[in-house]
Protein backbone atom coordinates (compact mmCIF):
# COMPACT_ATOMS: atom_id res chain seq x y z
CA UNK A 1 0.00 0.00 0.00
CA UNK A 2 2.94 2.53 1.07
CA UNK A 3 4.56 1.63 -2.85
CA UNK A 4 0.72 2.52 -4.52
CA UNK A 5 0.64 5.48 -2.26
CA UNK A 6 4.93 6.54 -3.37
CA UNK A 7 3.95 5.95 -7.03
CA UNK A 8 0.91 7.76 -6.88
CA UNK A 9 2.71 10.99 -5.54
CA UNK A 10 5.66 10.69 -7.54
CA UNK A 11 3.42 10.93 -10.29
CA UNK A 12 1.34 13.45 -9.44
CA UNK A 13 4.81 15.80 -8.81
CA UNK A 14 5.74 14.68 -12.43
CA UNK A 15 2.64 16.38 -13.69
CA UNK A 16 3.11 19.39 -11.71
CA UNK A 17 5.85 20.52 -12.21
CA UNK A 18 6.55 19.61 -15.71
CA UNK A 19 5.54 22.50 -16.84
CA UNK A 20 7.55 25.49 -14.79
CA UNK A 21 10.82 23.84 -14.29
CA UNK A 22 13.18 21.96 -15.99
CA UNK A 23 14.39 18.61 -15.77
CA UNK A 24 16.79 18.76 -12.24
CA UNK A 25 15.31 21.01 -10.63
CA UNK A 26 11.82 19.16 -10.68
CA UNK A 27 13.76 16.12 -9.78
CA UNK A 28 15.26 17.80 -6.49
CA UNK A 29 11.17 18.85 -5.46
CA UNK A 30 10.61 15.15 -6.13
CA UNK A 31 12.95 14.00 -3.47
CA UNK A 32 12.19 16.72 -1.27
CA UNK A 33 8.59 15.72 -1.24
CA UNK A 34 9.26 12.08 -1.04
CA UNK A 35 11.36 13.02 2.02
CA UNK A 36 8.58 15.03 3.87
CA UNK A 37 5.60 12.25 3.29
CA UNK A 38 7.77 9.75 4.79
CA UNK A 39 8.20 11.53 7.78
CA UNK A 40 4.72 12.63 8.35
CA UNK A 41 3.96 8.58 7.65
CA UNK A 42 6.61 7.43 10.32
CA UNK A 43 4.97 9.95 12.94
CA UNK A 44 1.45 8.73 11.96
CA UNK A 45 2.33 5.64 12.67
CA UNK A 46 4.52 6.13 15.66
CA UNK A 47 0.73 7.96 17.32
CA UNK A 48 -0.52 4.61 16.38
CA UNK A 49 1.62 2.43 18.08
CA UNK A 50 1.83 4.81 21.23
CA UNK A 51 -1.88 4.61 21.50
CA UNK A 52 -2.88 1.09 21.29
CA UNK A 53 -2.37 0.99 24.89
CA UNK A 54 -5.27 2.94 25.38
CA UNK A 55 -7.33 0.45 23.45
CA UNK A 56 -10.47 -0.65 25.48
CA UNK A 57 -10.70 -4.11 26.08
CA UNK A 58 -12.81 -6.45 28.31
CA UNK A 59 -11.60 -8.92 31.77
CA UNK A 60 -13.53 -11.52 33.36
CA UNK A 61 -12.85 -12.71 36.79
CA UNK A 62 -14.53 -14.41 39.96
CA UNK A 63 -15.27 -12.66 42.88
CA UNK A 64 -16.09 -13.59 46.43
CA UNK A 65 -19.22 -12.25 48.05
CA UNK A 66 -19.11 -10.56 51.37
CA UNK A 67 -21.82 -10.04 53.10
CA UNK A 68 -21.70 -6.90 55.76
CA UNK A 69 -24.32 -5.08 58.06
CA UNK A 70 -25.19 -8.76 59.61
CA UNK A 71 -26.91 -8.27 63.07
CA UNK A 72 -25.02 -10.15 65.88
CA UNK A 73 -27.72 -11.82 66.94
CA UNK A 74 -28.44 -13.72 63.63
CA UNK A 75 -27.11 -15.75 61.32
CA UNK A 76 -27.43 -15.77 57.39
CA UNK A 77 -27.70 -18.71 54.93
CA UNK A 78 -26.60 -17.41 51.43
CA UNK A 79 -27.37 -18.41 47.79
CA UNK A 80 -23.93 -16.83 46.61
CA UNK A 81 -20.65 -16.99 47.48
CA UNK A 82 -18.71 -16.34 44.54
CA UNK A 83 -20.12 -14.18 41.29
CA UNK A 84 -18.79 -13.69 37.84
CA UNK A 85 -17.62 -10.44 36.73
CA UNK A 86 -17.04 -8.70 33.57
CA UNK A 87 -14.99 -5.38 33.58
CA UNK A 88 -14.01 -2.99 30.81
CA UNK A 89 -11.38 -0.51 30.87
CA UNK A 90 -7.86 0.44 29.22
CA UNK A 91 -5.84 -2.61 28.35
CA UNK A 92 -2.70 -1.33 30.52
CA UNK A 93 -5.13 -0.55 33.48
CA UNK A 94 -7.23 -3.76 33.25
CA UNK A 95 -3.58 -5.89 33.76
CA UNK A 96 -3.87 -4.74 37.43
CA UNK A 97 -7.17 -5.79 38.18
CA UNK A 98 -7.76 -9.20 39.90
CA UNK A 99 -10.33 -10.57 42.64
CA UNK A 100 -8.48 -8.59 45.02
CA UNK A 101 -9.39 -4.77 43.95
CA UNK A 102 -13.21 -6.01 42.89
CA UNK A 103 -15.76 -5.96 45.95
CA UNK A 104 -18.67 -8.00 45.65
CA UNK A 105 -20.54 -6.53 48.57
CA UNK A 106 -24.61 -7.69 50.17
CA UNK A 107 -25.77 -4.98 52.50
CA UNK A 108 -27.83 -6.56 55.10
CA UNK A 109 -27.87 -3.83 57.28
CA UNK A 110 -30.91 -3.18 59.70
CA UNK A 111 -32.71 -6.55 58.70
CA UNK A 112 -34.22 -9.32 60.71
CA UNK A 113 -35.28 -12.87 60.54
CA UNK A 114 -36.50 -13.84 57.06
CA UNK A 115 -35.60 -14.23 53.87
CA UNK A 116 -34.62 -11.64 51.14
CA UNK A 117 -33.31 -11.45 47.33
CA UNK A 118 -30.89 -8.94 47.18
CA UNK A 119 -28.65 -7.24 44.83
CA UNK A 120 -24.76 -7.87 44.75
CA UNK A 121 -22.79 -4.41 44.45
CA UNK A 122 -19.40 -4.90 42.77
CA UNK A 123 -16.74 -1.78 42.61
CA UNK A 124 -13.71 -1.42 41.90
CA UNK A 125 -10.74 -0.21 43.53
CA UNK A 126 -8.51 0.98 40.60
CA UNK A 127 -9.95 4.18 38.41
CA UNK A 128 -11.19 4.00 35.28
CA UNK A 129 -12.90 0.30 35.27
CA UNK A 130 -16.38 0.01 34.42
CA UNK A 131 -18.47 -3.37 35.86
CA UNK A 132 -20.36 -4.02 32.35
CA UNK A 133 -21.81 -6.96 33.93
CA UNK A 134 -22.62 -9.23 37.24
CA UNK A 135 -23.62 -13.30 37.19
CA UNK A 136 -25.85 -13.82 38.94
CA UNK A 137 -26.63 -10.26 40.16
CA UNK A 138 -28.46 -11.25 42.83
CA UNK A 139 -28.62 -13.36 46.08
CA UNK A 140 -31.24 -14.75 48.11
CA UNK A 141 -30.49 -14.61 51.98
CA UNK A 142 -31.89 -16.33 54.93
CA UNK A 143 -31.36 -14.64 58.20
CA UNK A 144 -31.95 -16.67 61.52
CA UNK A 145 -31.84 -16.90 65.06
CA UNK A 146 -28.49 -18.97 65.97
CA UNK A 147 -29.79 -21.63 68.58
CA UNK A 148 -26.96 -23.51 70.47
CA UNK A 149 -28.07 -26.39 73.06
CA UNK A 150 -26.39 -28.80 74.82
CA UNK A 151 -27.78 -32.21 74.49
CA UNK A 152 -26.83 -35.62 76.27
CA UNK A 153 -26.12 -38.79 73.69
CA UNK A 154 -28.63 -41.74 74.64
CA UNK A 155 -27.64 -45.36 73.68
CA UNK A 156 -30.03 -47.95 72.01
CA UNK A 157 -29.30 -51.56 71.67
CA UNK A 158 -28.96 -53.10 68.50
CA UNK A 159 -32.18 -55.84 68.03
CA UNK A 160 -29.27 -58.70 67.81
CA UNK A 161 -27.73 -57.42 70.96
CA UNK A 162 -28.67 -58.79 74.69
CA UNK A 163 -28.06 -56.87 76.91
CA UNK A 164 -27.95 -58.47 80.32
CA UNK A 165 -24.03 -59.05 80.73
CA UNK A 166 -23.91 -55.20 80.11
CA UNK A 167 -23.10 -53.17 82.78
CA UNK A 168 -22.14 -50.09 81.75
CA UNK A 169 -22.17 -47.94 78.47
CA UNK A 170 -19.24 -45.28 78.49
CA UNK A 171 -19.75 -42.91 75.94
CA UNK A 172 -17.33 -39.86 74.68
CA UNK A 173 -18.35 -37.29 75.09
CA UNK A 174 -21.11 -37.76 76.98
CA UNK A 175 -22.82 -34.30 75.60
CA UNK A 176 -23.01 -33.03 72.06
CA UNK A 177 -23.52 -29.07 71.18
CA UNK A 178 -26.44 -29.01 68.28
CA UNK A 179 -26.10 -25.48 66.46
CA UNK A 180 -28.75 -24.32 63.82
CA UNK A 181 -31.96 -22.20 63.15
CA UNK A 182 -33.74 -21.58 66.22
CA UNK A 183 -36.91 -23.76 64.98
CA UNK A 184 -34.76 -26.38 64.04
CA UNK A 185 -32.70 -27.24 67.48
CA UNK A 186 -36.23 -26.83 69.04
CA UNK A 187 -37.50 -29.72 67.54
CA UNK A 188 -35.12 -31.98 68.30
CA UNK A 189 -36.32 -34.33 70.90
CA UNK A 190 -33.04 -36.45 71.44
CA UNK A 191 -29.20 -37.96 70.22
CA UNK A 192 -29.10 -41.46 69.73
CA UNK A 193 -26.86 -43.92 68.73
CA UNK A 194 -27.14 -47.43 67.85
CA UNK A 195 -24.87 -50.05 69.72
CA UNK A 196 -24.16 -53.65 67.89
CA UNK A 197 -21.40 -55.17 70.24
CA UNK A 198 -20.46 -57.64 67.75
CA UNK A 199 -18.60 -55.05 65.91
CA UNK A 200 -16.37 -53.99 69.63
CA UNK A 201 -12.69 -53.28 69.03
CA UNK A 202 -10.28 -55.80 71.16
CA UNK A 203 -10.56 -52.96 73.83
CA UNK A 204 -14.36 -52.80 73.76
CA UNK A 205 -14.84 -49.80 71.99
CA UNK A 206 -16.67 -48.88 68.63
CA UNK A 207 -17.16 -45.53 67.04
CA UNK A 208 -20.93 -44.43 66.30
CA UNK A 209 -22.48 -41.82 64.18
CA UNK A 210 -25.12 -39.83 66.03
CA UNK A 211 -28.97 -40.37 64.81
CA UNK A 212 -31.02 -36.92 65.59
CA UNK A 213 -34.22 -37.42 66.47
CA UNK A 214 -37.37 -34.98 66.07
CA UNK A 215 -40.29 -34.31 68.53
CA UNK A 216 -42.71 -37.24 67.12
CA UNK A 217 -39.91 -39.69 67.38
CA UNK A 218 -38.97 -39.55 63.84
CA UNK A 219 -35.67 -39.66 62.08
CA UNK A 220 -33.92 -35.74 61.44
CA UNK A 221 -31.86 -35.86 58.08
CA UNK A 222 -31.25 -31.73 58.22
CA UNK A 223 -28.31 -30.54 56.88
CA UNK A 224 -28.63 -26.23 58.21
CA UNK A 225 -28.08 -28.35 61.72
CA UNK A 226 -24.35 -28.47 63.17
CA UNK A 227 -23.27 -30.85 65.26
CA UNK A 228 -19.87 -30.11 67.82
CA UNK A 229 -19.19 -34.22 66.78
CA UNK A 230 -21.25 -36.14 63.98
CA UNK A 231 -20.24 -39.36 65.72
CA UNK A 232 -18.47 -40.73 69.78
CA UNK A 233 -16.89 -43.41 70.88
CA UNK A 234 -19.09 -45.79 72.87
CA UNK A 235 -17.42 -48.20 75.67
CA UNK A 236 -18.95 -50.97 76.27
CA UNK A 237 -18.35 -52.67 80.20
CA UNK A 238 -19.85 -56.12 80.82
CA UNK A 239 -20.01 -57.11 84.38
CA UNK A 240 -17.35 -59.59 84.95
CA UNK A 241 -15.16 -57.19 83.60
CA UNK A 242 -12.74 -54.70 86.50
CA UNK A 243 -12.50 -51.53 85.90
CA UNK A 244 -11.56 -48.40 88.11
CA UNK A 245 -13.62 -45.27 88.72
CA UNK A 246 -13.99 -42.73 91.27
CA UNK A 247 -17.25 -42.95 93.61
CA UNK A 248 -18.26 -39.56 94.38
CA UNK A 249 -19.40 -38.80 98.33
CA UNK A 250 -22.94 -36.89 99.24
CA UNK A 251 -23.66 -35.41 102.22
CA UNK A 252 -27.02 -33.41 103.79
CA UNK A 253 -26.57 -30.53 106.48
CA UNK A 254 -28.81 -30.81 109.30
CA UNK A 255 -29.65 -27.75 111.70
CA UNK A 256 -29.21 -23.76 111.01
CA UNK A 257 -25.69 -22.10 112.34
CA UNK A 258 -25.94 -19.81 115.70
CA UNK A 259 -24.93 -16.27 116.16
CA UNK A 260 -27.23 -15.09 112.82
CA UNK A 261 -24.89 -16.89 110.73
CA UNK A 262 -25.57 -18.32 107.11
CA UNK A 263 -23.37 -21.13 105.53
CA UNK A 264 -22.37 -19.80 101.88
CA UNK A 265 -20.39 -22.63 100.86
CA UNK A 266 -19.36 -26.31 101.74
CA UNK A 267 -16.80 -28.21 99.94
CA UNK A 268 -16.30 -31.97 100.77
CA UNK A 269 -12.20 -33.44 100.82
CA UNK A 270 -11.72 -35.28 99.18
CA UNK A 271 -15.05 -35.47 96.83
CA UNK A 272 -15.19 -38.79 95.50
CA UNK A 273 -13.34 -42.16 96.69
CA UNK A 274 -11.48 -44.11 94.12
CA UNK A 275 -12.95 -47.92 93.93
CA UNK A 276 -11.51 -51.18 91.61
CA UNK A 277 -14.27 -53.51 91.01
CA UNK A 278 -16.37 -55.42 88.47
CA UNK A 279 -18.51 -53.39 86.51
CA UNK A 280 -21.57 -55.01 88.50
CA UNK A 281 -20.38 -53.10 91.60
CA UNK A 282 -20.88 -49.78 89.60
CA UNK A 283 -24.05 -50.47 88.16
CA UNK A 284 -25.61 -51.12 92.03
CA UNK A 285 -23.31 -48.19 93.36
CA UNK A 286 -24.04 -44.89 92.28
CA UNK A 287 -22.35 -42.71 95.29
CA UNK A 288 -21.48 -43.28 98.99
CA UNK A 289 -24.07 -41.60 101.40
CA UNK A 290 -22.08 -40.14 104.77
CA UNK A 291 -25.67 -38.81 105.96
CA UNK A 292 -26.67 -35.76 107.24
CA UNK A 293 -23.68 -33.75 108.86
CA UNK A 294 -25.53 -31.34 112.07
CA UNK A 295 -24.52 -27.87 111.85
CA UNK A 296 -26.29 -25.88 114.60
CA UNK A 297 -23.10 -25.35 116.56
CA UNK A 298 -21.46 -23.74 114.04
CA UNK A 299 -20.57 -20.25 114.76
CA UNK A 300 -18.22 -19.10 112.17
CA UNK A 301 -16.21 -20.96 109.39
CA UNK A 302 -14.86 -24.35 109.94
CA UNK A 303 -13.85 -28.04 109.13
CA UNK A 304 -15.75 -31.09 110.53
CA UNK A 305 -14.02 -34.61 110.45
CA UNK A 306 -16.70 -36.85 109.17
CA UNK A 307 -15.49 -40.80 109.42
CA UNK A 308 -15.99 -42.69 105.94
CA UNK A 309 -16.59 -46.56 106.88
CA UNK A 310 -17.47 -48.66 103.61
CA UNK A 311 -21.44 -49.97 104.25
CA UNK A 312 -21.16 -54.05 105.01
CA UNK A 313 -23.32 -55.34 102.02
CA UNK A 314 -20.89 -53.19 99.68
CA UNK A 315 -17.96 -55.87 101.01
CA UNK A 316 -19.46 -58.56 98.78
CA UNK A 317 -16.74 -60.50 97.45
CA UNK A 318 -18.63 -61.10 93.93
CA UNK A 319 -17.79 -57.53 93.74
CA UNK A 320 -14.44 -57.70 94.18
CA UNK A 321 -14.23 -54.36 95.17
CA UNK A 322 -11.04 -52.62 96.80
CA UNK A 323 -12.37 -49.41 97.76
CA UNK A 324 -9.42 -46.90 98.20
CA UNK A 325 -10.82 -44.38 100.56
CA UNK A 326 -9.50 -42.64 104.12
CA UNK A 327 -10.82 -43.13 107.64
CA UNK A 328 -12.24 -39.55 107.50
CA UNK A 329 -12.98 -36.61 105.49
CA UNK A 330 -13.23 -32.91 105.99
CA UNK A 331 -16.34 -31.24 105.16
CA UNK A 332 -14.98 -27.46 105.15
CA UNK A 333 -18.23 -25.03 105.95
CA UNK A 334 -17.80 -21.43 104.70
CA UNK A 335 -20.14 -19.07 107.13
CA UNK A 336 -21.23 -15.11 106.53
CA UNK A 337 -22.95 -13.52 109.04
CA UNK A 338 -26.75 -12.46 107.89
CA UNK A 339 -27.47 -9.24 105.66
CA UNK A 340 -29.96 -7.45 107.58
CA UNK A 341 -31.69 -3.83 106.30
CA UNK A 342 -32.58 -1.71 108.71
CA UNK A 343 -35.30 1.60 108.69
CA UNK A 344 -34.50 4.35 110.39
CA UNK A 345 -37.11 7.54 110.52
CA UNK A 346 -36.76 11.46 111.67
CA UNK A 347 -33.40 11.52 110.71
CA UNK A 348 -31.80 14.81 111.22
CA UNK A 349 -30.03 16.48 107.85
CA UNK A 350 -27.13 18.45 108.76
CA UNK A 351 -26.30 21.40 107.03
CA UNK A 352 -22.22 21.60 106.04
CA UNK A 353 -21.02 24.69 104.84
CA UNK A 354 -23.38 27.54 106.21
CA UNK A 355 -24.64 28.51 109.44
CA UNK A 356 -27.84 26.66 110.26
CA UNK A 357 -29.13 29.54 112.29
CA UNK A 358 -29.14 31.61 109.19
CA UNK A 359 -30.44 29.07 106.58
CA UNK A 360 -33.63 27.22 106.65
CA UNK A 361 -34.04 23.39 105.10
CA UNK A 362 -37.30 22.64 103.26
CA UNK A 363 -36.72 19.60 105.32
CA UNK A 364 -35.26 19.07 108.53
CA UNK A 365 -35.30 15.60 108.34
CA UNK A 366 -35.08 12.57 106.70
CA UNK A 367 -36.18 8.21 106.25
CA UNK A 368 -33.27 6.54 105.63
CA UNK A 369 -33.06 2.38 104.65
CA UNK A 370 -30.06 0.80 104.97
CA UNK A 371 -28.03 -2.72 105.54
CA UNK A 372 -25.41 -4.55 106.91
CA UNK A 373 -24.52 -8.03 108.59
CA UNK A 374 -26.66 -7.89 111.80
CA UNK A 375 -23.16 -7.44 114.02
CA UNK A 376 -23.16 -4.05 112.29
CA UNK A 377 -25.66 -3.08 114.12
CA UNK A 378 -24.92 -4.38 117.86
CA UNK A 379 -23.32 -2.53 120.80
CA UNK A 380 -24.23 1.24 118.68
CA UNK A 381 -25.85 2.64 122.08
CA UNK A 382 -28.23 4.75 120.56
CA UNK A 383 -25.75 6.46 118.04
CA UNK A 384 -26.54 6.32 114.24
CA UNK A 385 -24.42 4.26 111.99
CA UNK A 386 -24.01 6.85 108.89
CA UNK A 387 -25.05 10.74 109.36
CA UNK A 388 -27.33 12.37 106.20
CA UNK A 389 -26.24 15.99 105.14
CA UNK A 390 -26.54 18.83 102.35
CA UNK A 391 -23.15 19.78 101.41
CA UNK A 392 -23.46 23.90 100.94
CA UNK A 393 -20.04 25.45 100.57
CA UNK A 394 -19.40 27.64 98.21
CA UNK A 395 -23.38 28.39 97.58
CA UNK A 396 -23.91 32.28 96.77
CA UNK A 397 -27.55 31.77 96.01
CA UNK A 398 -29.89 32.72 98.62
CA UNK A 399 -32.33 29.98 97.43
CA UNK A 400 -31.11 26.68 96.45
CA UNK A 401 -31.96 22.83 95.60
CA UNK A 402 -29.50 20.47 96.62
CA UNK A 403 -29.28 16.60 96.90
CA UNK A 404 -29.28 14.83 100.08
CA UNK A 405 -25.81 12.91 100.82
CA UNK A 406 -25.41 9.78 102.70
CA UNK A 407 -21.88 9.25 104.65
CA UNK A 408 -21.71 5.52 106.26
CA UNK A 409 -19.92 5.77 109.85
CA UNK A 410 -18.91 2.00 110.27
CA UNK A 411 -17.58 -0.43 107.99
CA UNK A 412 -20.08 -2.04 105.76
CA UNK A 413 -22.97 0.00 106.31
CA UNK A 414 -24.96 0.78 102.91
CA UNK A 415 -27.43 3.15 101.78
CA UNK A 416 -30.61 1.22 99.99
CA UNK A 417 -32.87 4.65 100.12
CA UNK A 418 -33.27 8.41 100.94
CA UNK A 419 -36.21 9.79 100.96
CA UNK A 420 -36.26 12.99 100.72
CA UNK A 421 -33.26 12.49 97.97
CA UNK A 422 -33.08 16.77 97.91
CA UNK A 423 -33.50 19.57 99.60
CA UNK A 424 -34.53 23.30 98.98
CA UNK A 425 -32.11 25.92 101.68
CA UNK A 426 -33.26 29.36 102.22
CA UNK A 427 -31.53 31.97 103.76
CA UNK A 428 -33.28 34.16 106.48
Amino acid sequence: MFAKLKRFVSKWLDTLTLSFHPPVRIQKLTHVMLFLFSLLFSIAFWCFVSYNGEVRAIKTLSVPVRYVGLPPELEKKASVDTVRVWVSGRQKSLLSVSDSTLHAVVNLRGKTVGTYTKDINVTSSIENIKVSRVYPSQSEVTLYKLLKRVMPVNVNLAENVENKNISDVIITPSQIVVSGKEEDVKAISELNVLLDTEKLDDKGNITVPIIIKGTAGALVNNTDLVLSQKSVVAHVVFEDEIITKDVPLKFALAGHPQNQVVITGAVLLPASVKVKAKALFFKDVKEFNLGKIDVSNVRETTSIAIPFTVPQKLKNPSYKAEIYAPSEVKLNLICDEIVVKKFYENVPIKLIGLDASEWTLSSQSAVVSVEAVASTFSNLNGELPFEVFVDATDVVNKKITLPVSFKSKKSGVKLISIEPSIVTITQE
